[in-house]
């Protein structure tokens, strides 16, 4: 009997989910067998005669392993366990035929990698498939657009660490490098393209159950305590690698050249994603962490001369700031451990790194010195950079986002706005600078506000991020603001900026929101040219039901340029044409007409900044 699930609009059944993800699975099957097919394997049997057969005993293991965790994990649905592996599956497939239409032969003990790479790859599959199927249709398509960003971080981090394998001068490593970079890469590529299809076809059981729900909040709520215990554990891991260090000053020059220049590109690239170095510091903190514990390890261990198991130290470094970007990001969007989707990111976190520390553990099975060592350190490089995520990121994030004091004297009202985007995405934080900063709205608004004695309900249409909503807000602090936007993230956004001072909501004119009363002032700044007249129109008219007698409407309107447009005028037109946006341009006259028509009496009409693109309109709502 079928099951039928529905996204959206859209009834789809399990048997067509079943025959799409057989036919994938065969695609990847098809191209990994015609890679091995076409490649010509390199191996010392003389050497190491148990390398075949330790090659297979891995994909075996690994590939039961994941499947067994996926079955305990995950609700009993095989359906579901294959789907999460679809992703890494066919990014390693499609980089192994890849890979031998460049080089004519591949070293066997690299095939032996092929188990962590594909639990590696498959990681980003997890945290999709559990965002995307436990949240609307439109907020499932949000998901997708903040996960493309991360995505592409992701890429960038694990590639740059792979990449820098091919600074060895280690074959296995060097091949091991070129599939892991181009195996996370097209899996992230697949998650953005074709995994989409698969999973509307498929929603997780809601409410979401998994066994490792309760030992993955038990993990996490450790505190300061469990900070300050990993710290001291770290010192003493610290102490003991630094001996060695003194025994032998030559490993210290052979090998820390190669880390440092890892750690530095890793460390830009995570402040190029923030544009925040507090944020940066606190995303490398996991992987500090991990290097460090581990070198000290790796002493007591005998493995700190190898060369061979010191070069992996490169991937461990990689694999800590790529996933805790997933955290840190998760808690900058949504503001706090209690919401769903940060739970449900966390839960993917754990998911994702008890497979690929099961999956190097296989190695240690194994009869080659060089992948039983690599074996051991990167599972216990995963299983550290694991311990560091979850005992480090929740205390450091929730001291990097606690609520700052808004009500200091000494600070500015400029600032105070500024402090409500702490440590947000780069984006919002930057455009709120520069729109506090270089728009004339800000200075001329205080002239407006002076016709409007009392304000407690503020009614703002198309909020953005919430800028000119959050500056109101610190002129009125007893008022309540309600705004609307048809942009999901910016809805977020400003609400979080806002907090308990506003409710903002996903919705778009000529929708209005409405208060608890009639409201004082209604805002409409640089978005009526996106309504057509009859939205605008009736637009006006619910705003003038929502408001008191003697309301204040303030617009803030777009008008076409008479003479040479300006360069910011071009910007925004290429941009709008760029994204397809309807634009409905309008003279003065035609604005104050409709203004008037709606049941507003015009009270000033000025121009705004010095361009003449911009015209504020100021009415009083009349009976």
């Amino acid at each position: 009997m079928q099951s039928a699930t529905t996204l959206g609009n859209k009834p789809l059944t399990l048997m067509n989910a079943n025959k799409t993800i057989l036919i994938v699975a065969l695609l990847a099957a098809i191209l990994f067998i015609a890679g091995f097919y076409l490649i010509e394997i390199n191996h010392t049997t003389d050497t190491y005669p148990c390398e075949q057969t330790d090659a297979v005993m891995i994909c075996v293991i690994s590939v039961v392993g994941l499947a067994l965790f996926g079955f305990w994990a995950l609700p009993p649905f095989p359906l579901n366990t294959l789907i999460l592996f679809l992703p890494g599956l066919m990014g390693m497939a499609a980089a192994f035929f890849l890979y031998v239409l460049i080089r004519p032969s591949v070293e066997i003990l690299t095939l032996c990698f092929a188990s962590p790479v594909l639990a590696a790859a498959s990681h980003y599959g997890f945290i999709f498939i559990l965002l995307r199927t436990h949240f609307d249709a439109a907020a499932g398509q949000e998901t997708a657009r903040e996960l493309r960003a991360i995505g592409v971080m992701l890429v960038a981090l694990t590639g740059f660490a792979f990449g820098c394998l091919l600074f060895t001068d280690i074959t296995i490593f060097k091949e091991l490098g070129e599939l892991g970079a181009v195996s996370v890469t097209l899996a992230v590529l697949f998650v953005h393209t074709i995994f989409p299809k698969l999973i509307t076809a498929l929603a997780l059981p809601t409410p979401f159950r998994s066994p490792l729900y309760s030992v993955c909040e038990r993990f996490g709520a450790t505190g300061k305590r469990g900070a300050v215990i990993a710290a001291v554990f770290t010192m003493g891991m610290l102490i003991c690698f630094f001996q060695e260090i003194c025994q032998d000053p030559h490993w210290a020059a052979l090998n820390f050249k190669l880390l440092a220049f890892v750690a530095f590109g890793l460390t830009g690239l995570i402040f190029f994603f923030f544009f925040d170095w507090k944020l940066t510091l606190l995303a490398i903190t996991p992987a500090v962490f991990a290097i460090l514990n581990l070198l000290g390890l790796m002493r007591l261990m005998g493995y700190l001369a190898n060369r061979n198991a010191s070069a992996l130290l490169i991937i461990v470094m990689g694999t800590g700031v790529g996933y805790a970007l997933f955290q840190i990001r998760s808690f900058q969007r949504y503001g706090g451990c209690s919401h769903p989707a940060f739970k449900l990111t966390t839960l993917a976190i754990f998911m994702g790194f008890i497979p690929i520390t099961g999956a190097c553990a296989v190695l240690g099975l194994t009869h080659n010195p060089v992948l039983q060592s690599a074996g051991v350190i990167l599972s216990s490089g995963a299983l550290l950079n694991l311990i560091g995520i979850f005992v480090f990121l929740p205390p450091g994030s929730a001291y990097l986002f606690r609520p700052a004091p808004m009500r200091s004297r000494s600070v500015t009202s400029e600032r105070r706005v500024l402090r409500r985007y702490k440590h947000a995405e780069a984006y919002p934080r930057l455009f709120a600078g520069f729109k506090l900063r270089y728009d004339a709205m800000f200075g001329e608004l205080p002239a407006f506000l002076k016709l409007s004695r009392k304000i407690r309900t503020i009614i703002d249409i198309g909020c953005g991020y919430g800028v000119p909503a959050a500056w109101l807000f610190e002129r009125f602090p007893k008022a309540t603001i309600y705004g609307i936007d048809p942009d999901r993230v910016r809805v977020r956004v400003a609400s979080l900026a806002l907090g308990s001072g506003g409710v903002v909501k996903p919705n778009g004119a000529p929708a209005v929101p409405v208060g608890d009363s009639p409201a004082d002032i209604a805002l409409m700044l640089d978005m009526i040219h996106f309504l057509n007249d009859a939205d605008l129109k009736q637009t006006l008219q619910r705003l003038h039901r929502n408001l008191r007698p003697n309301a204040l409407l303030i617009v803030r309107a777009v008008i076409p340029p008479q003479k040479r447009p300006s360069p910011i005028w071009r910007f925004e037109n290429f941009k709008h044409r760029l994204f397809k946006a309807s634009l409905h341009y309008r003279t003065a006259d035609a604005i104050h007409s409709h203004i008037t028509q709606a049941g507003f009496k015009l009270q000033k009409k000025a121009p705004s900044g010095s361009i003449g693109e911009l015209v504020w309109f100021i009415a009083k709502s009349i009976s």
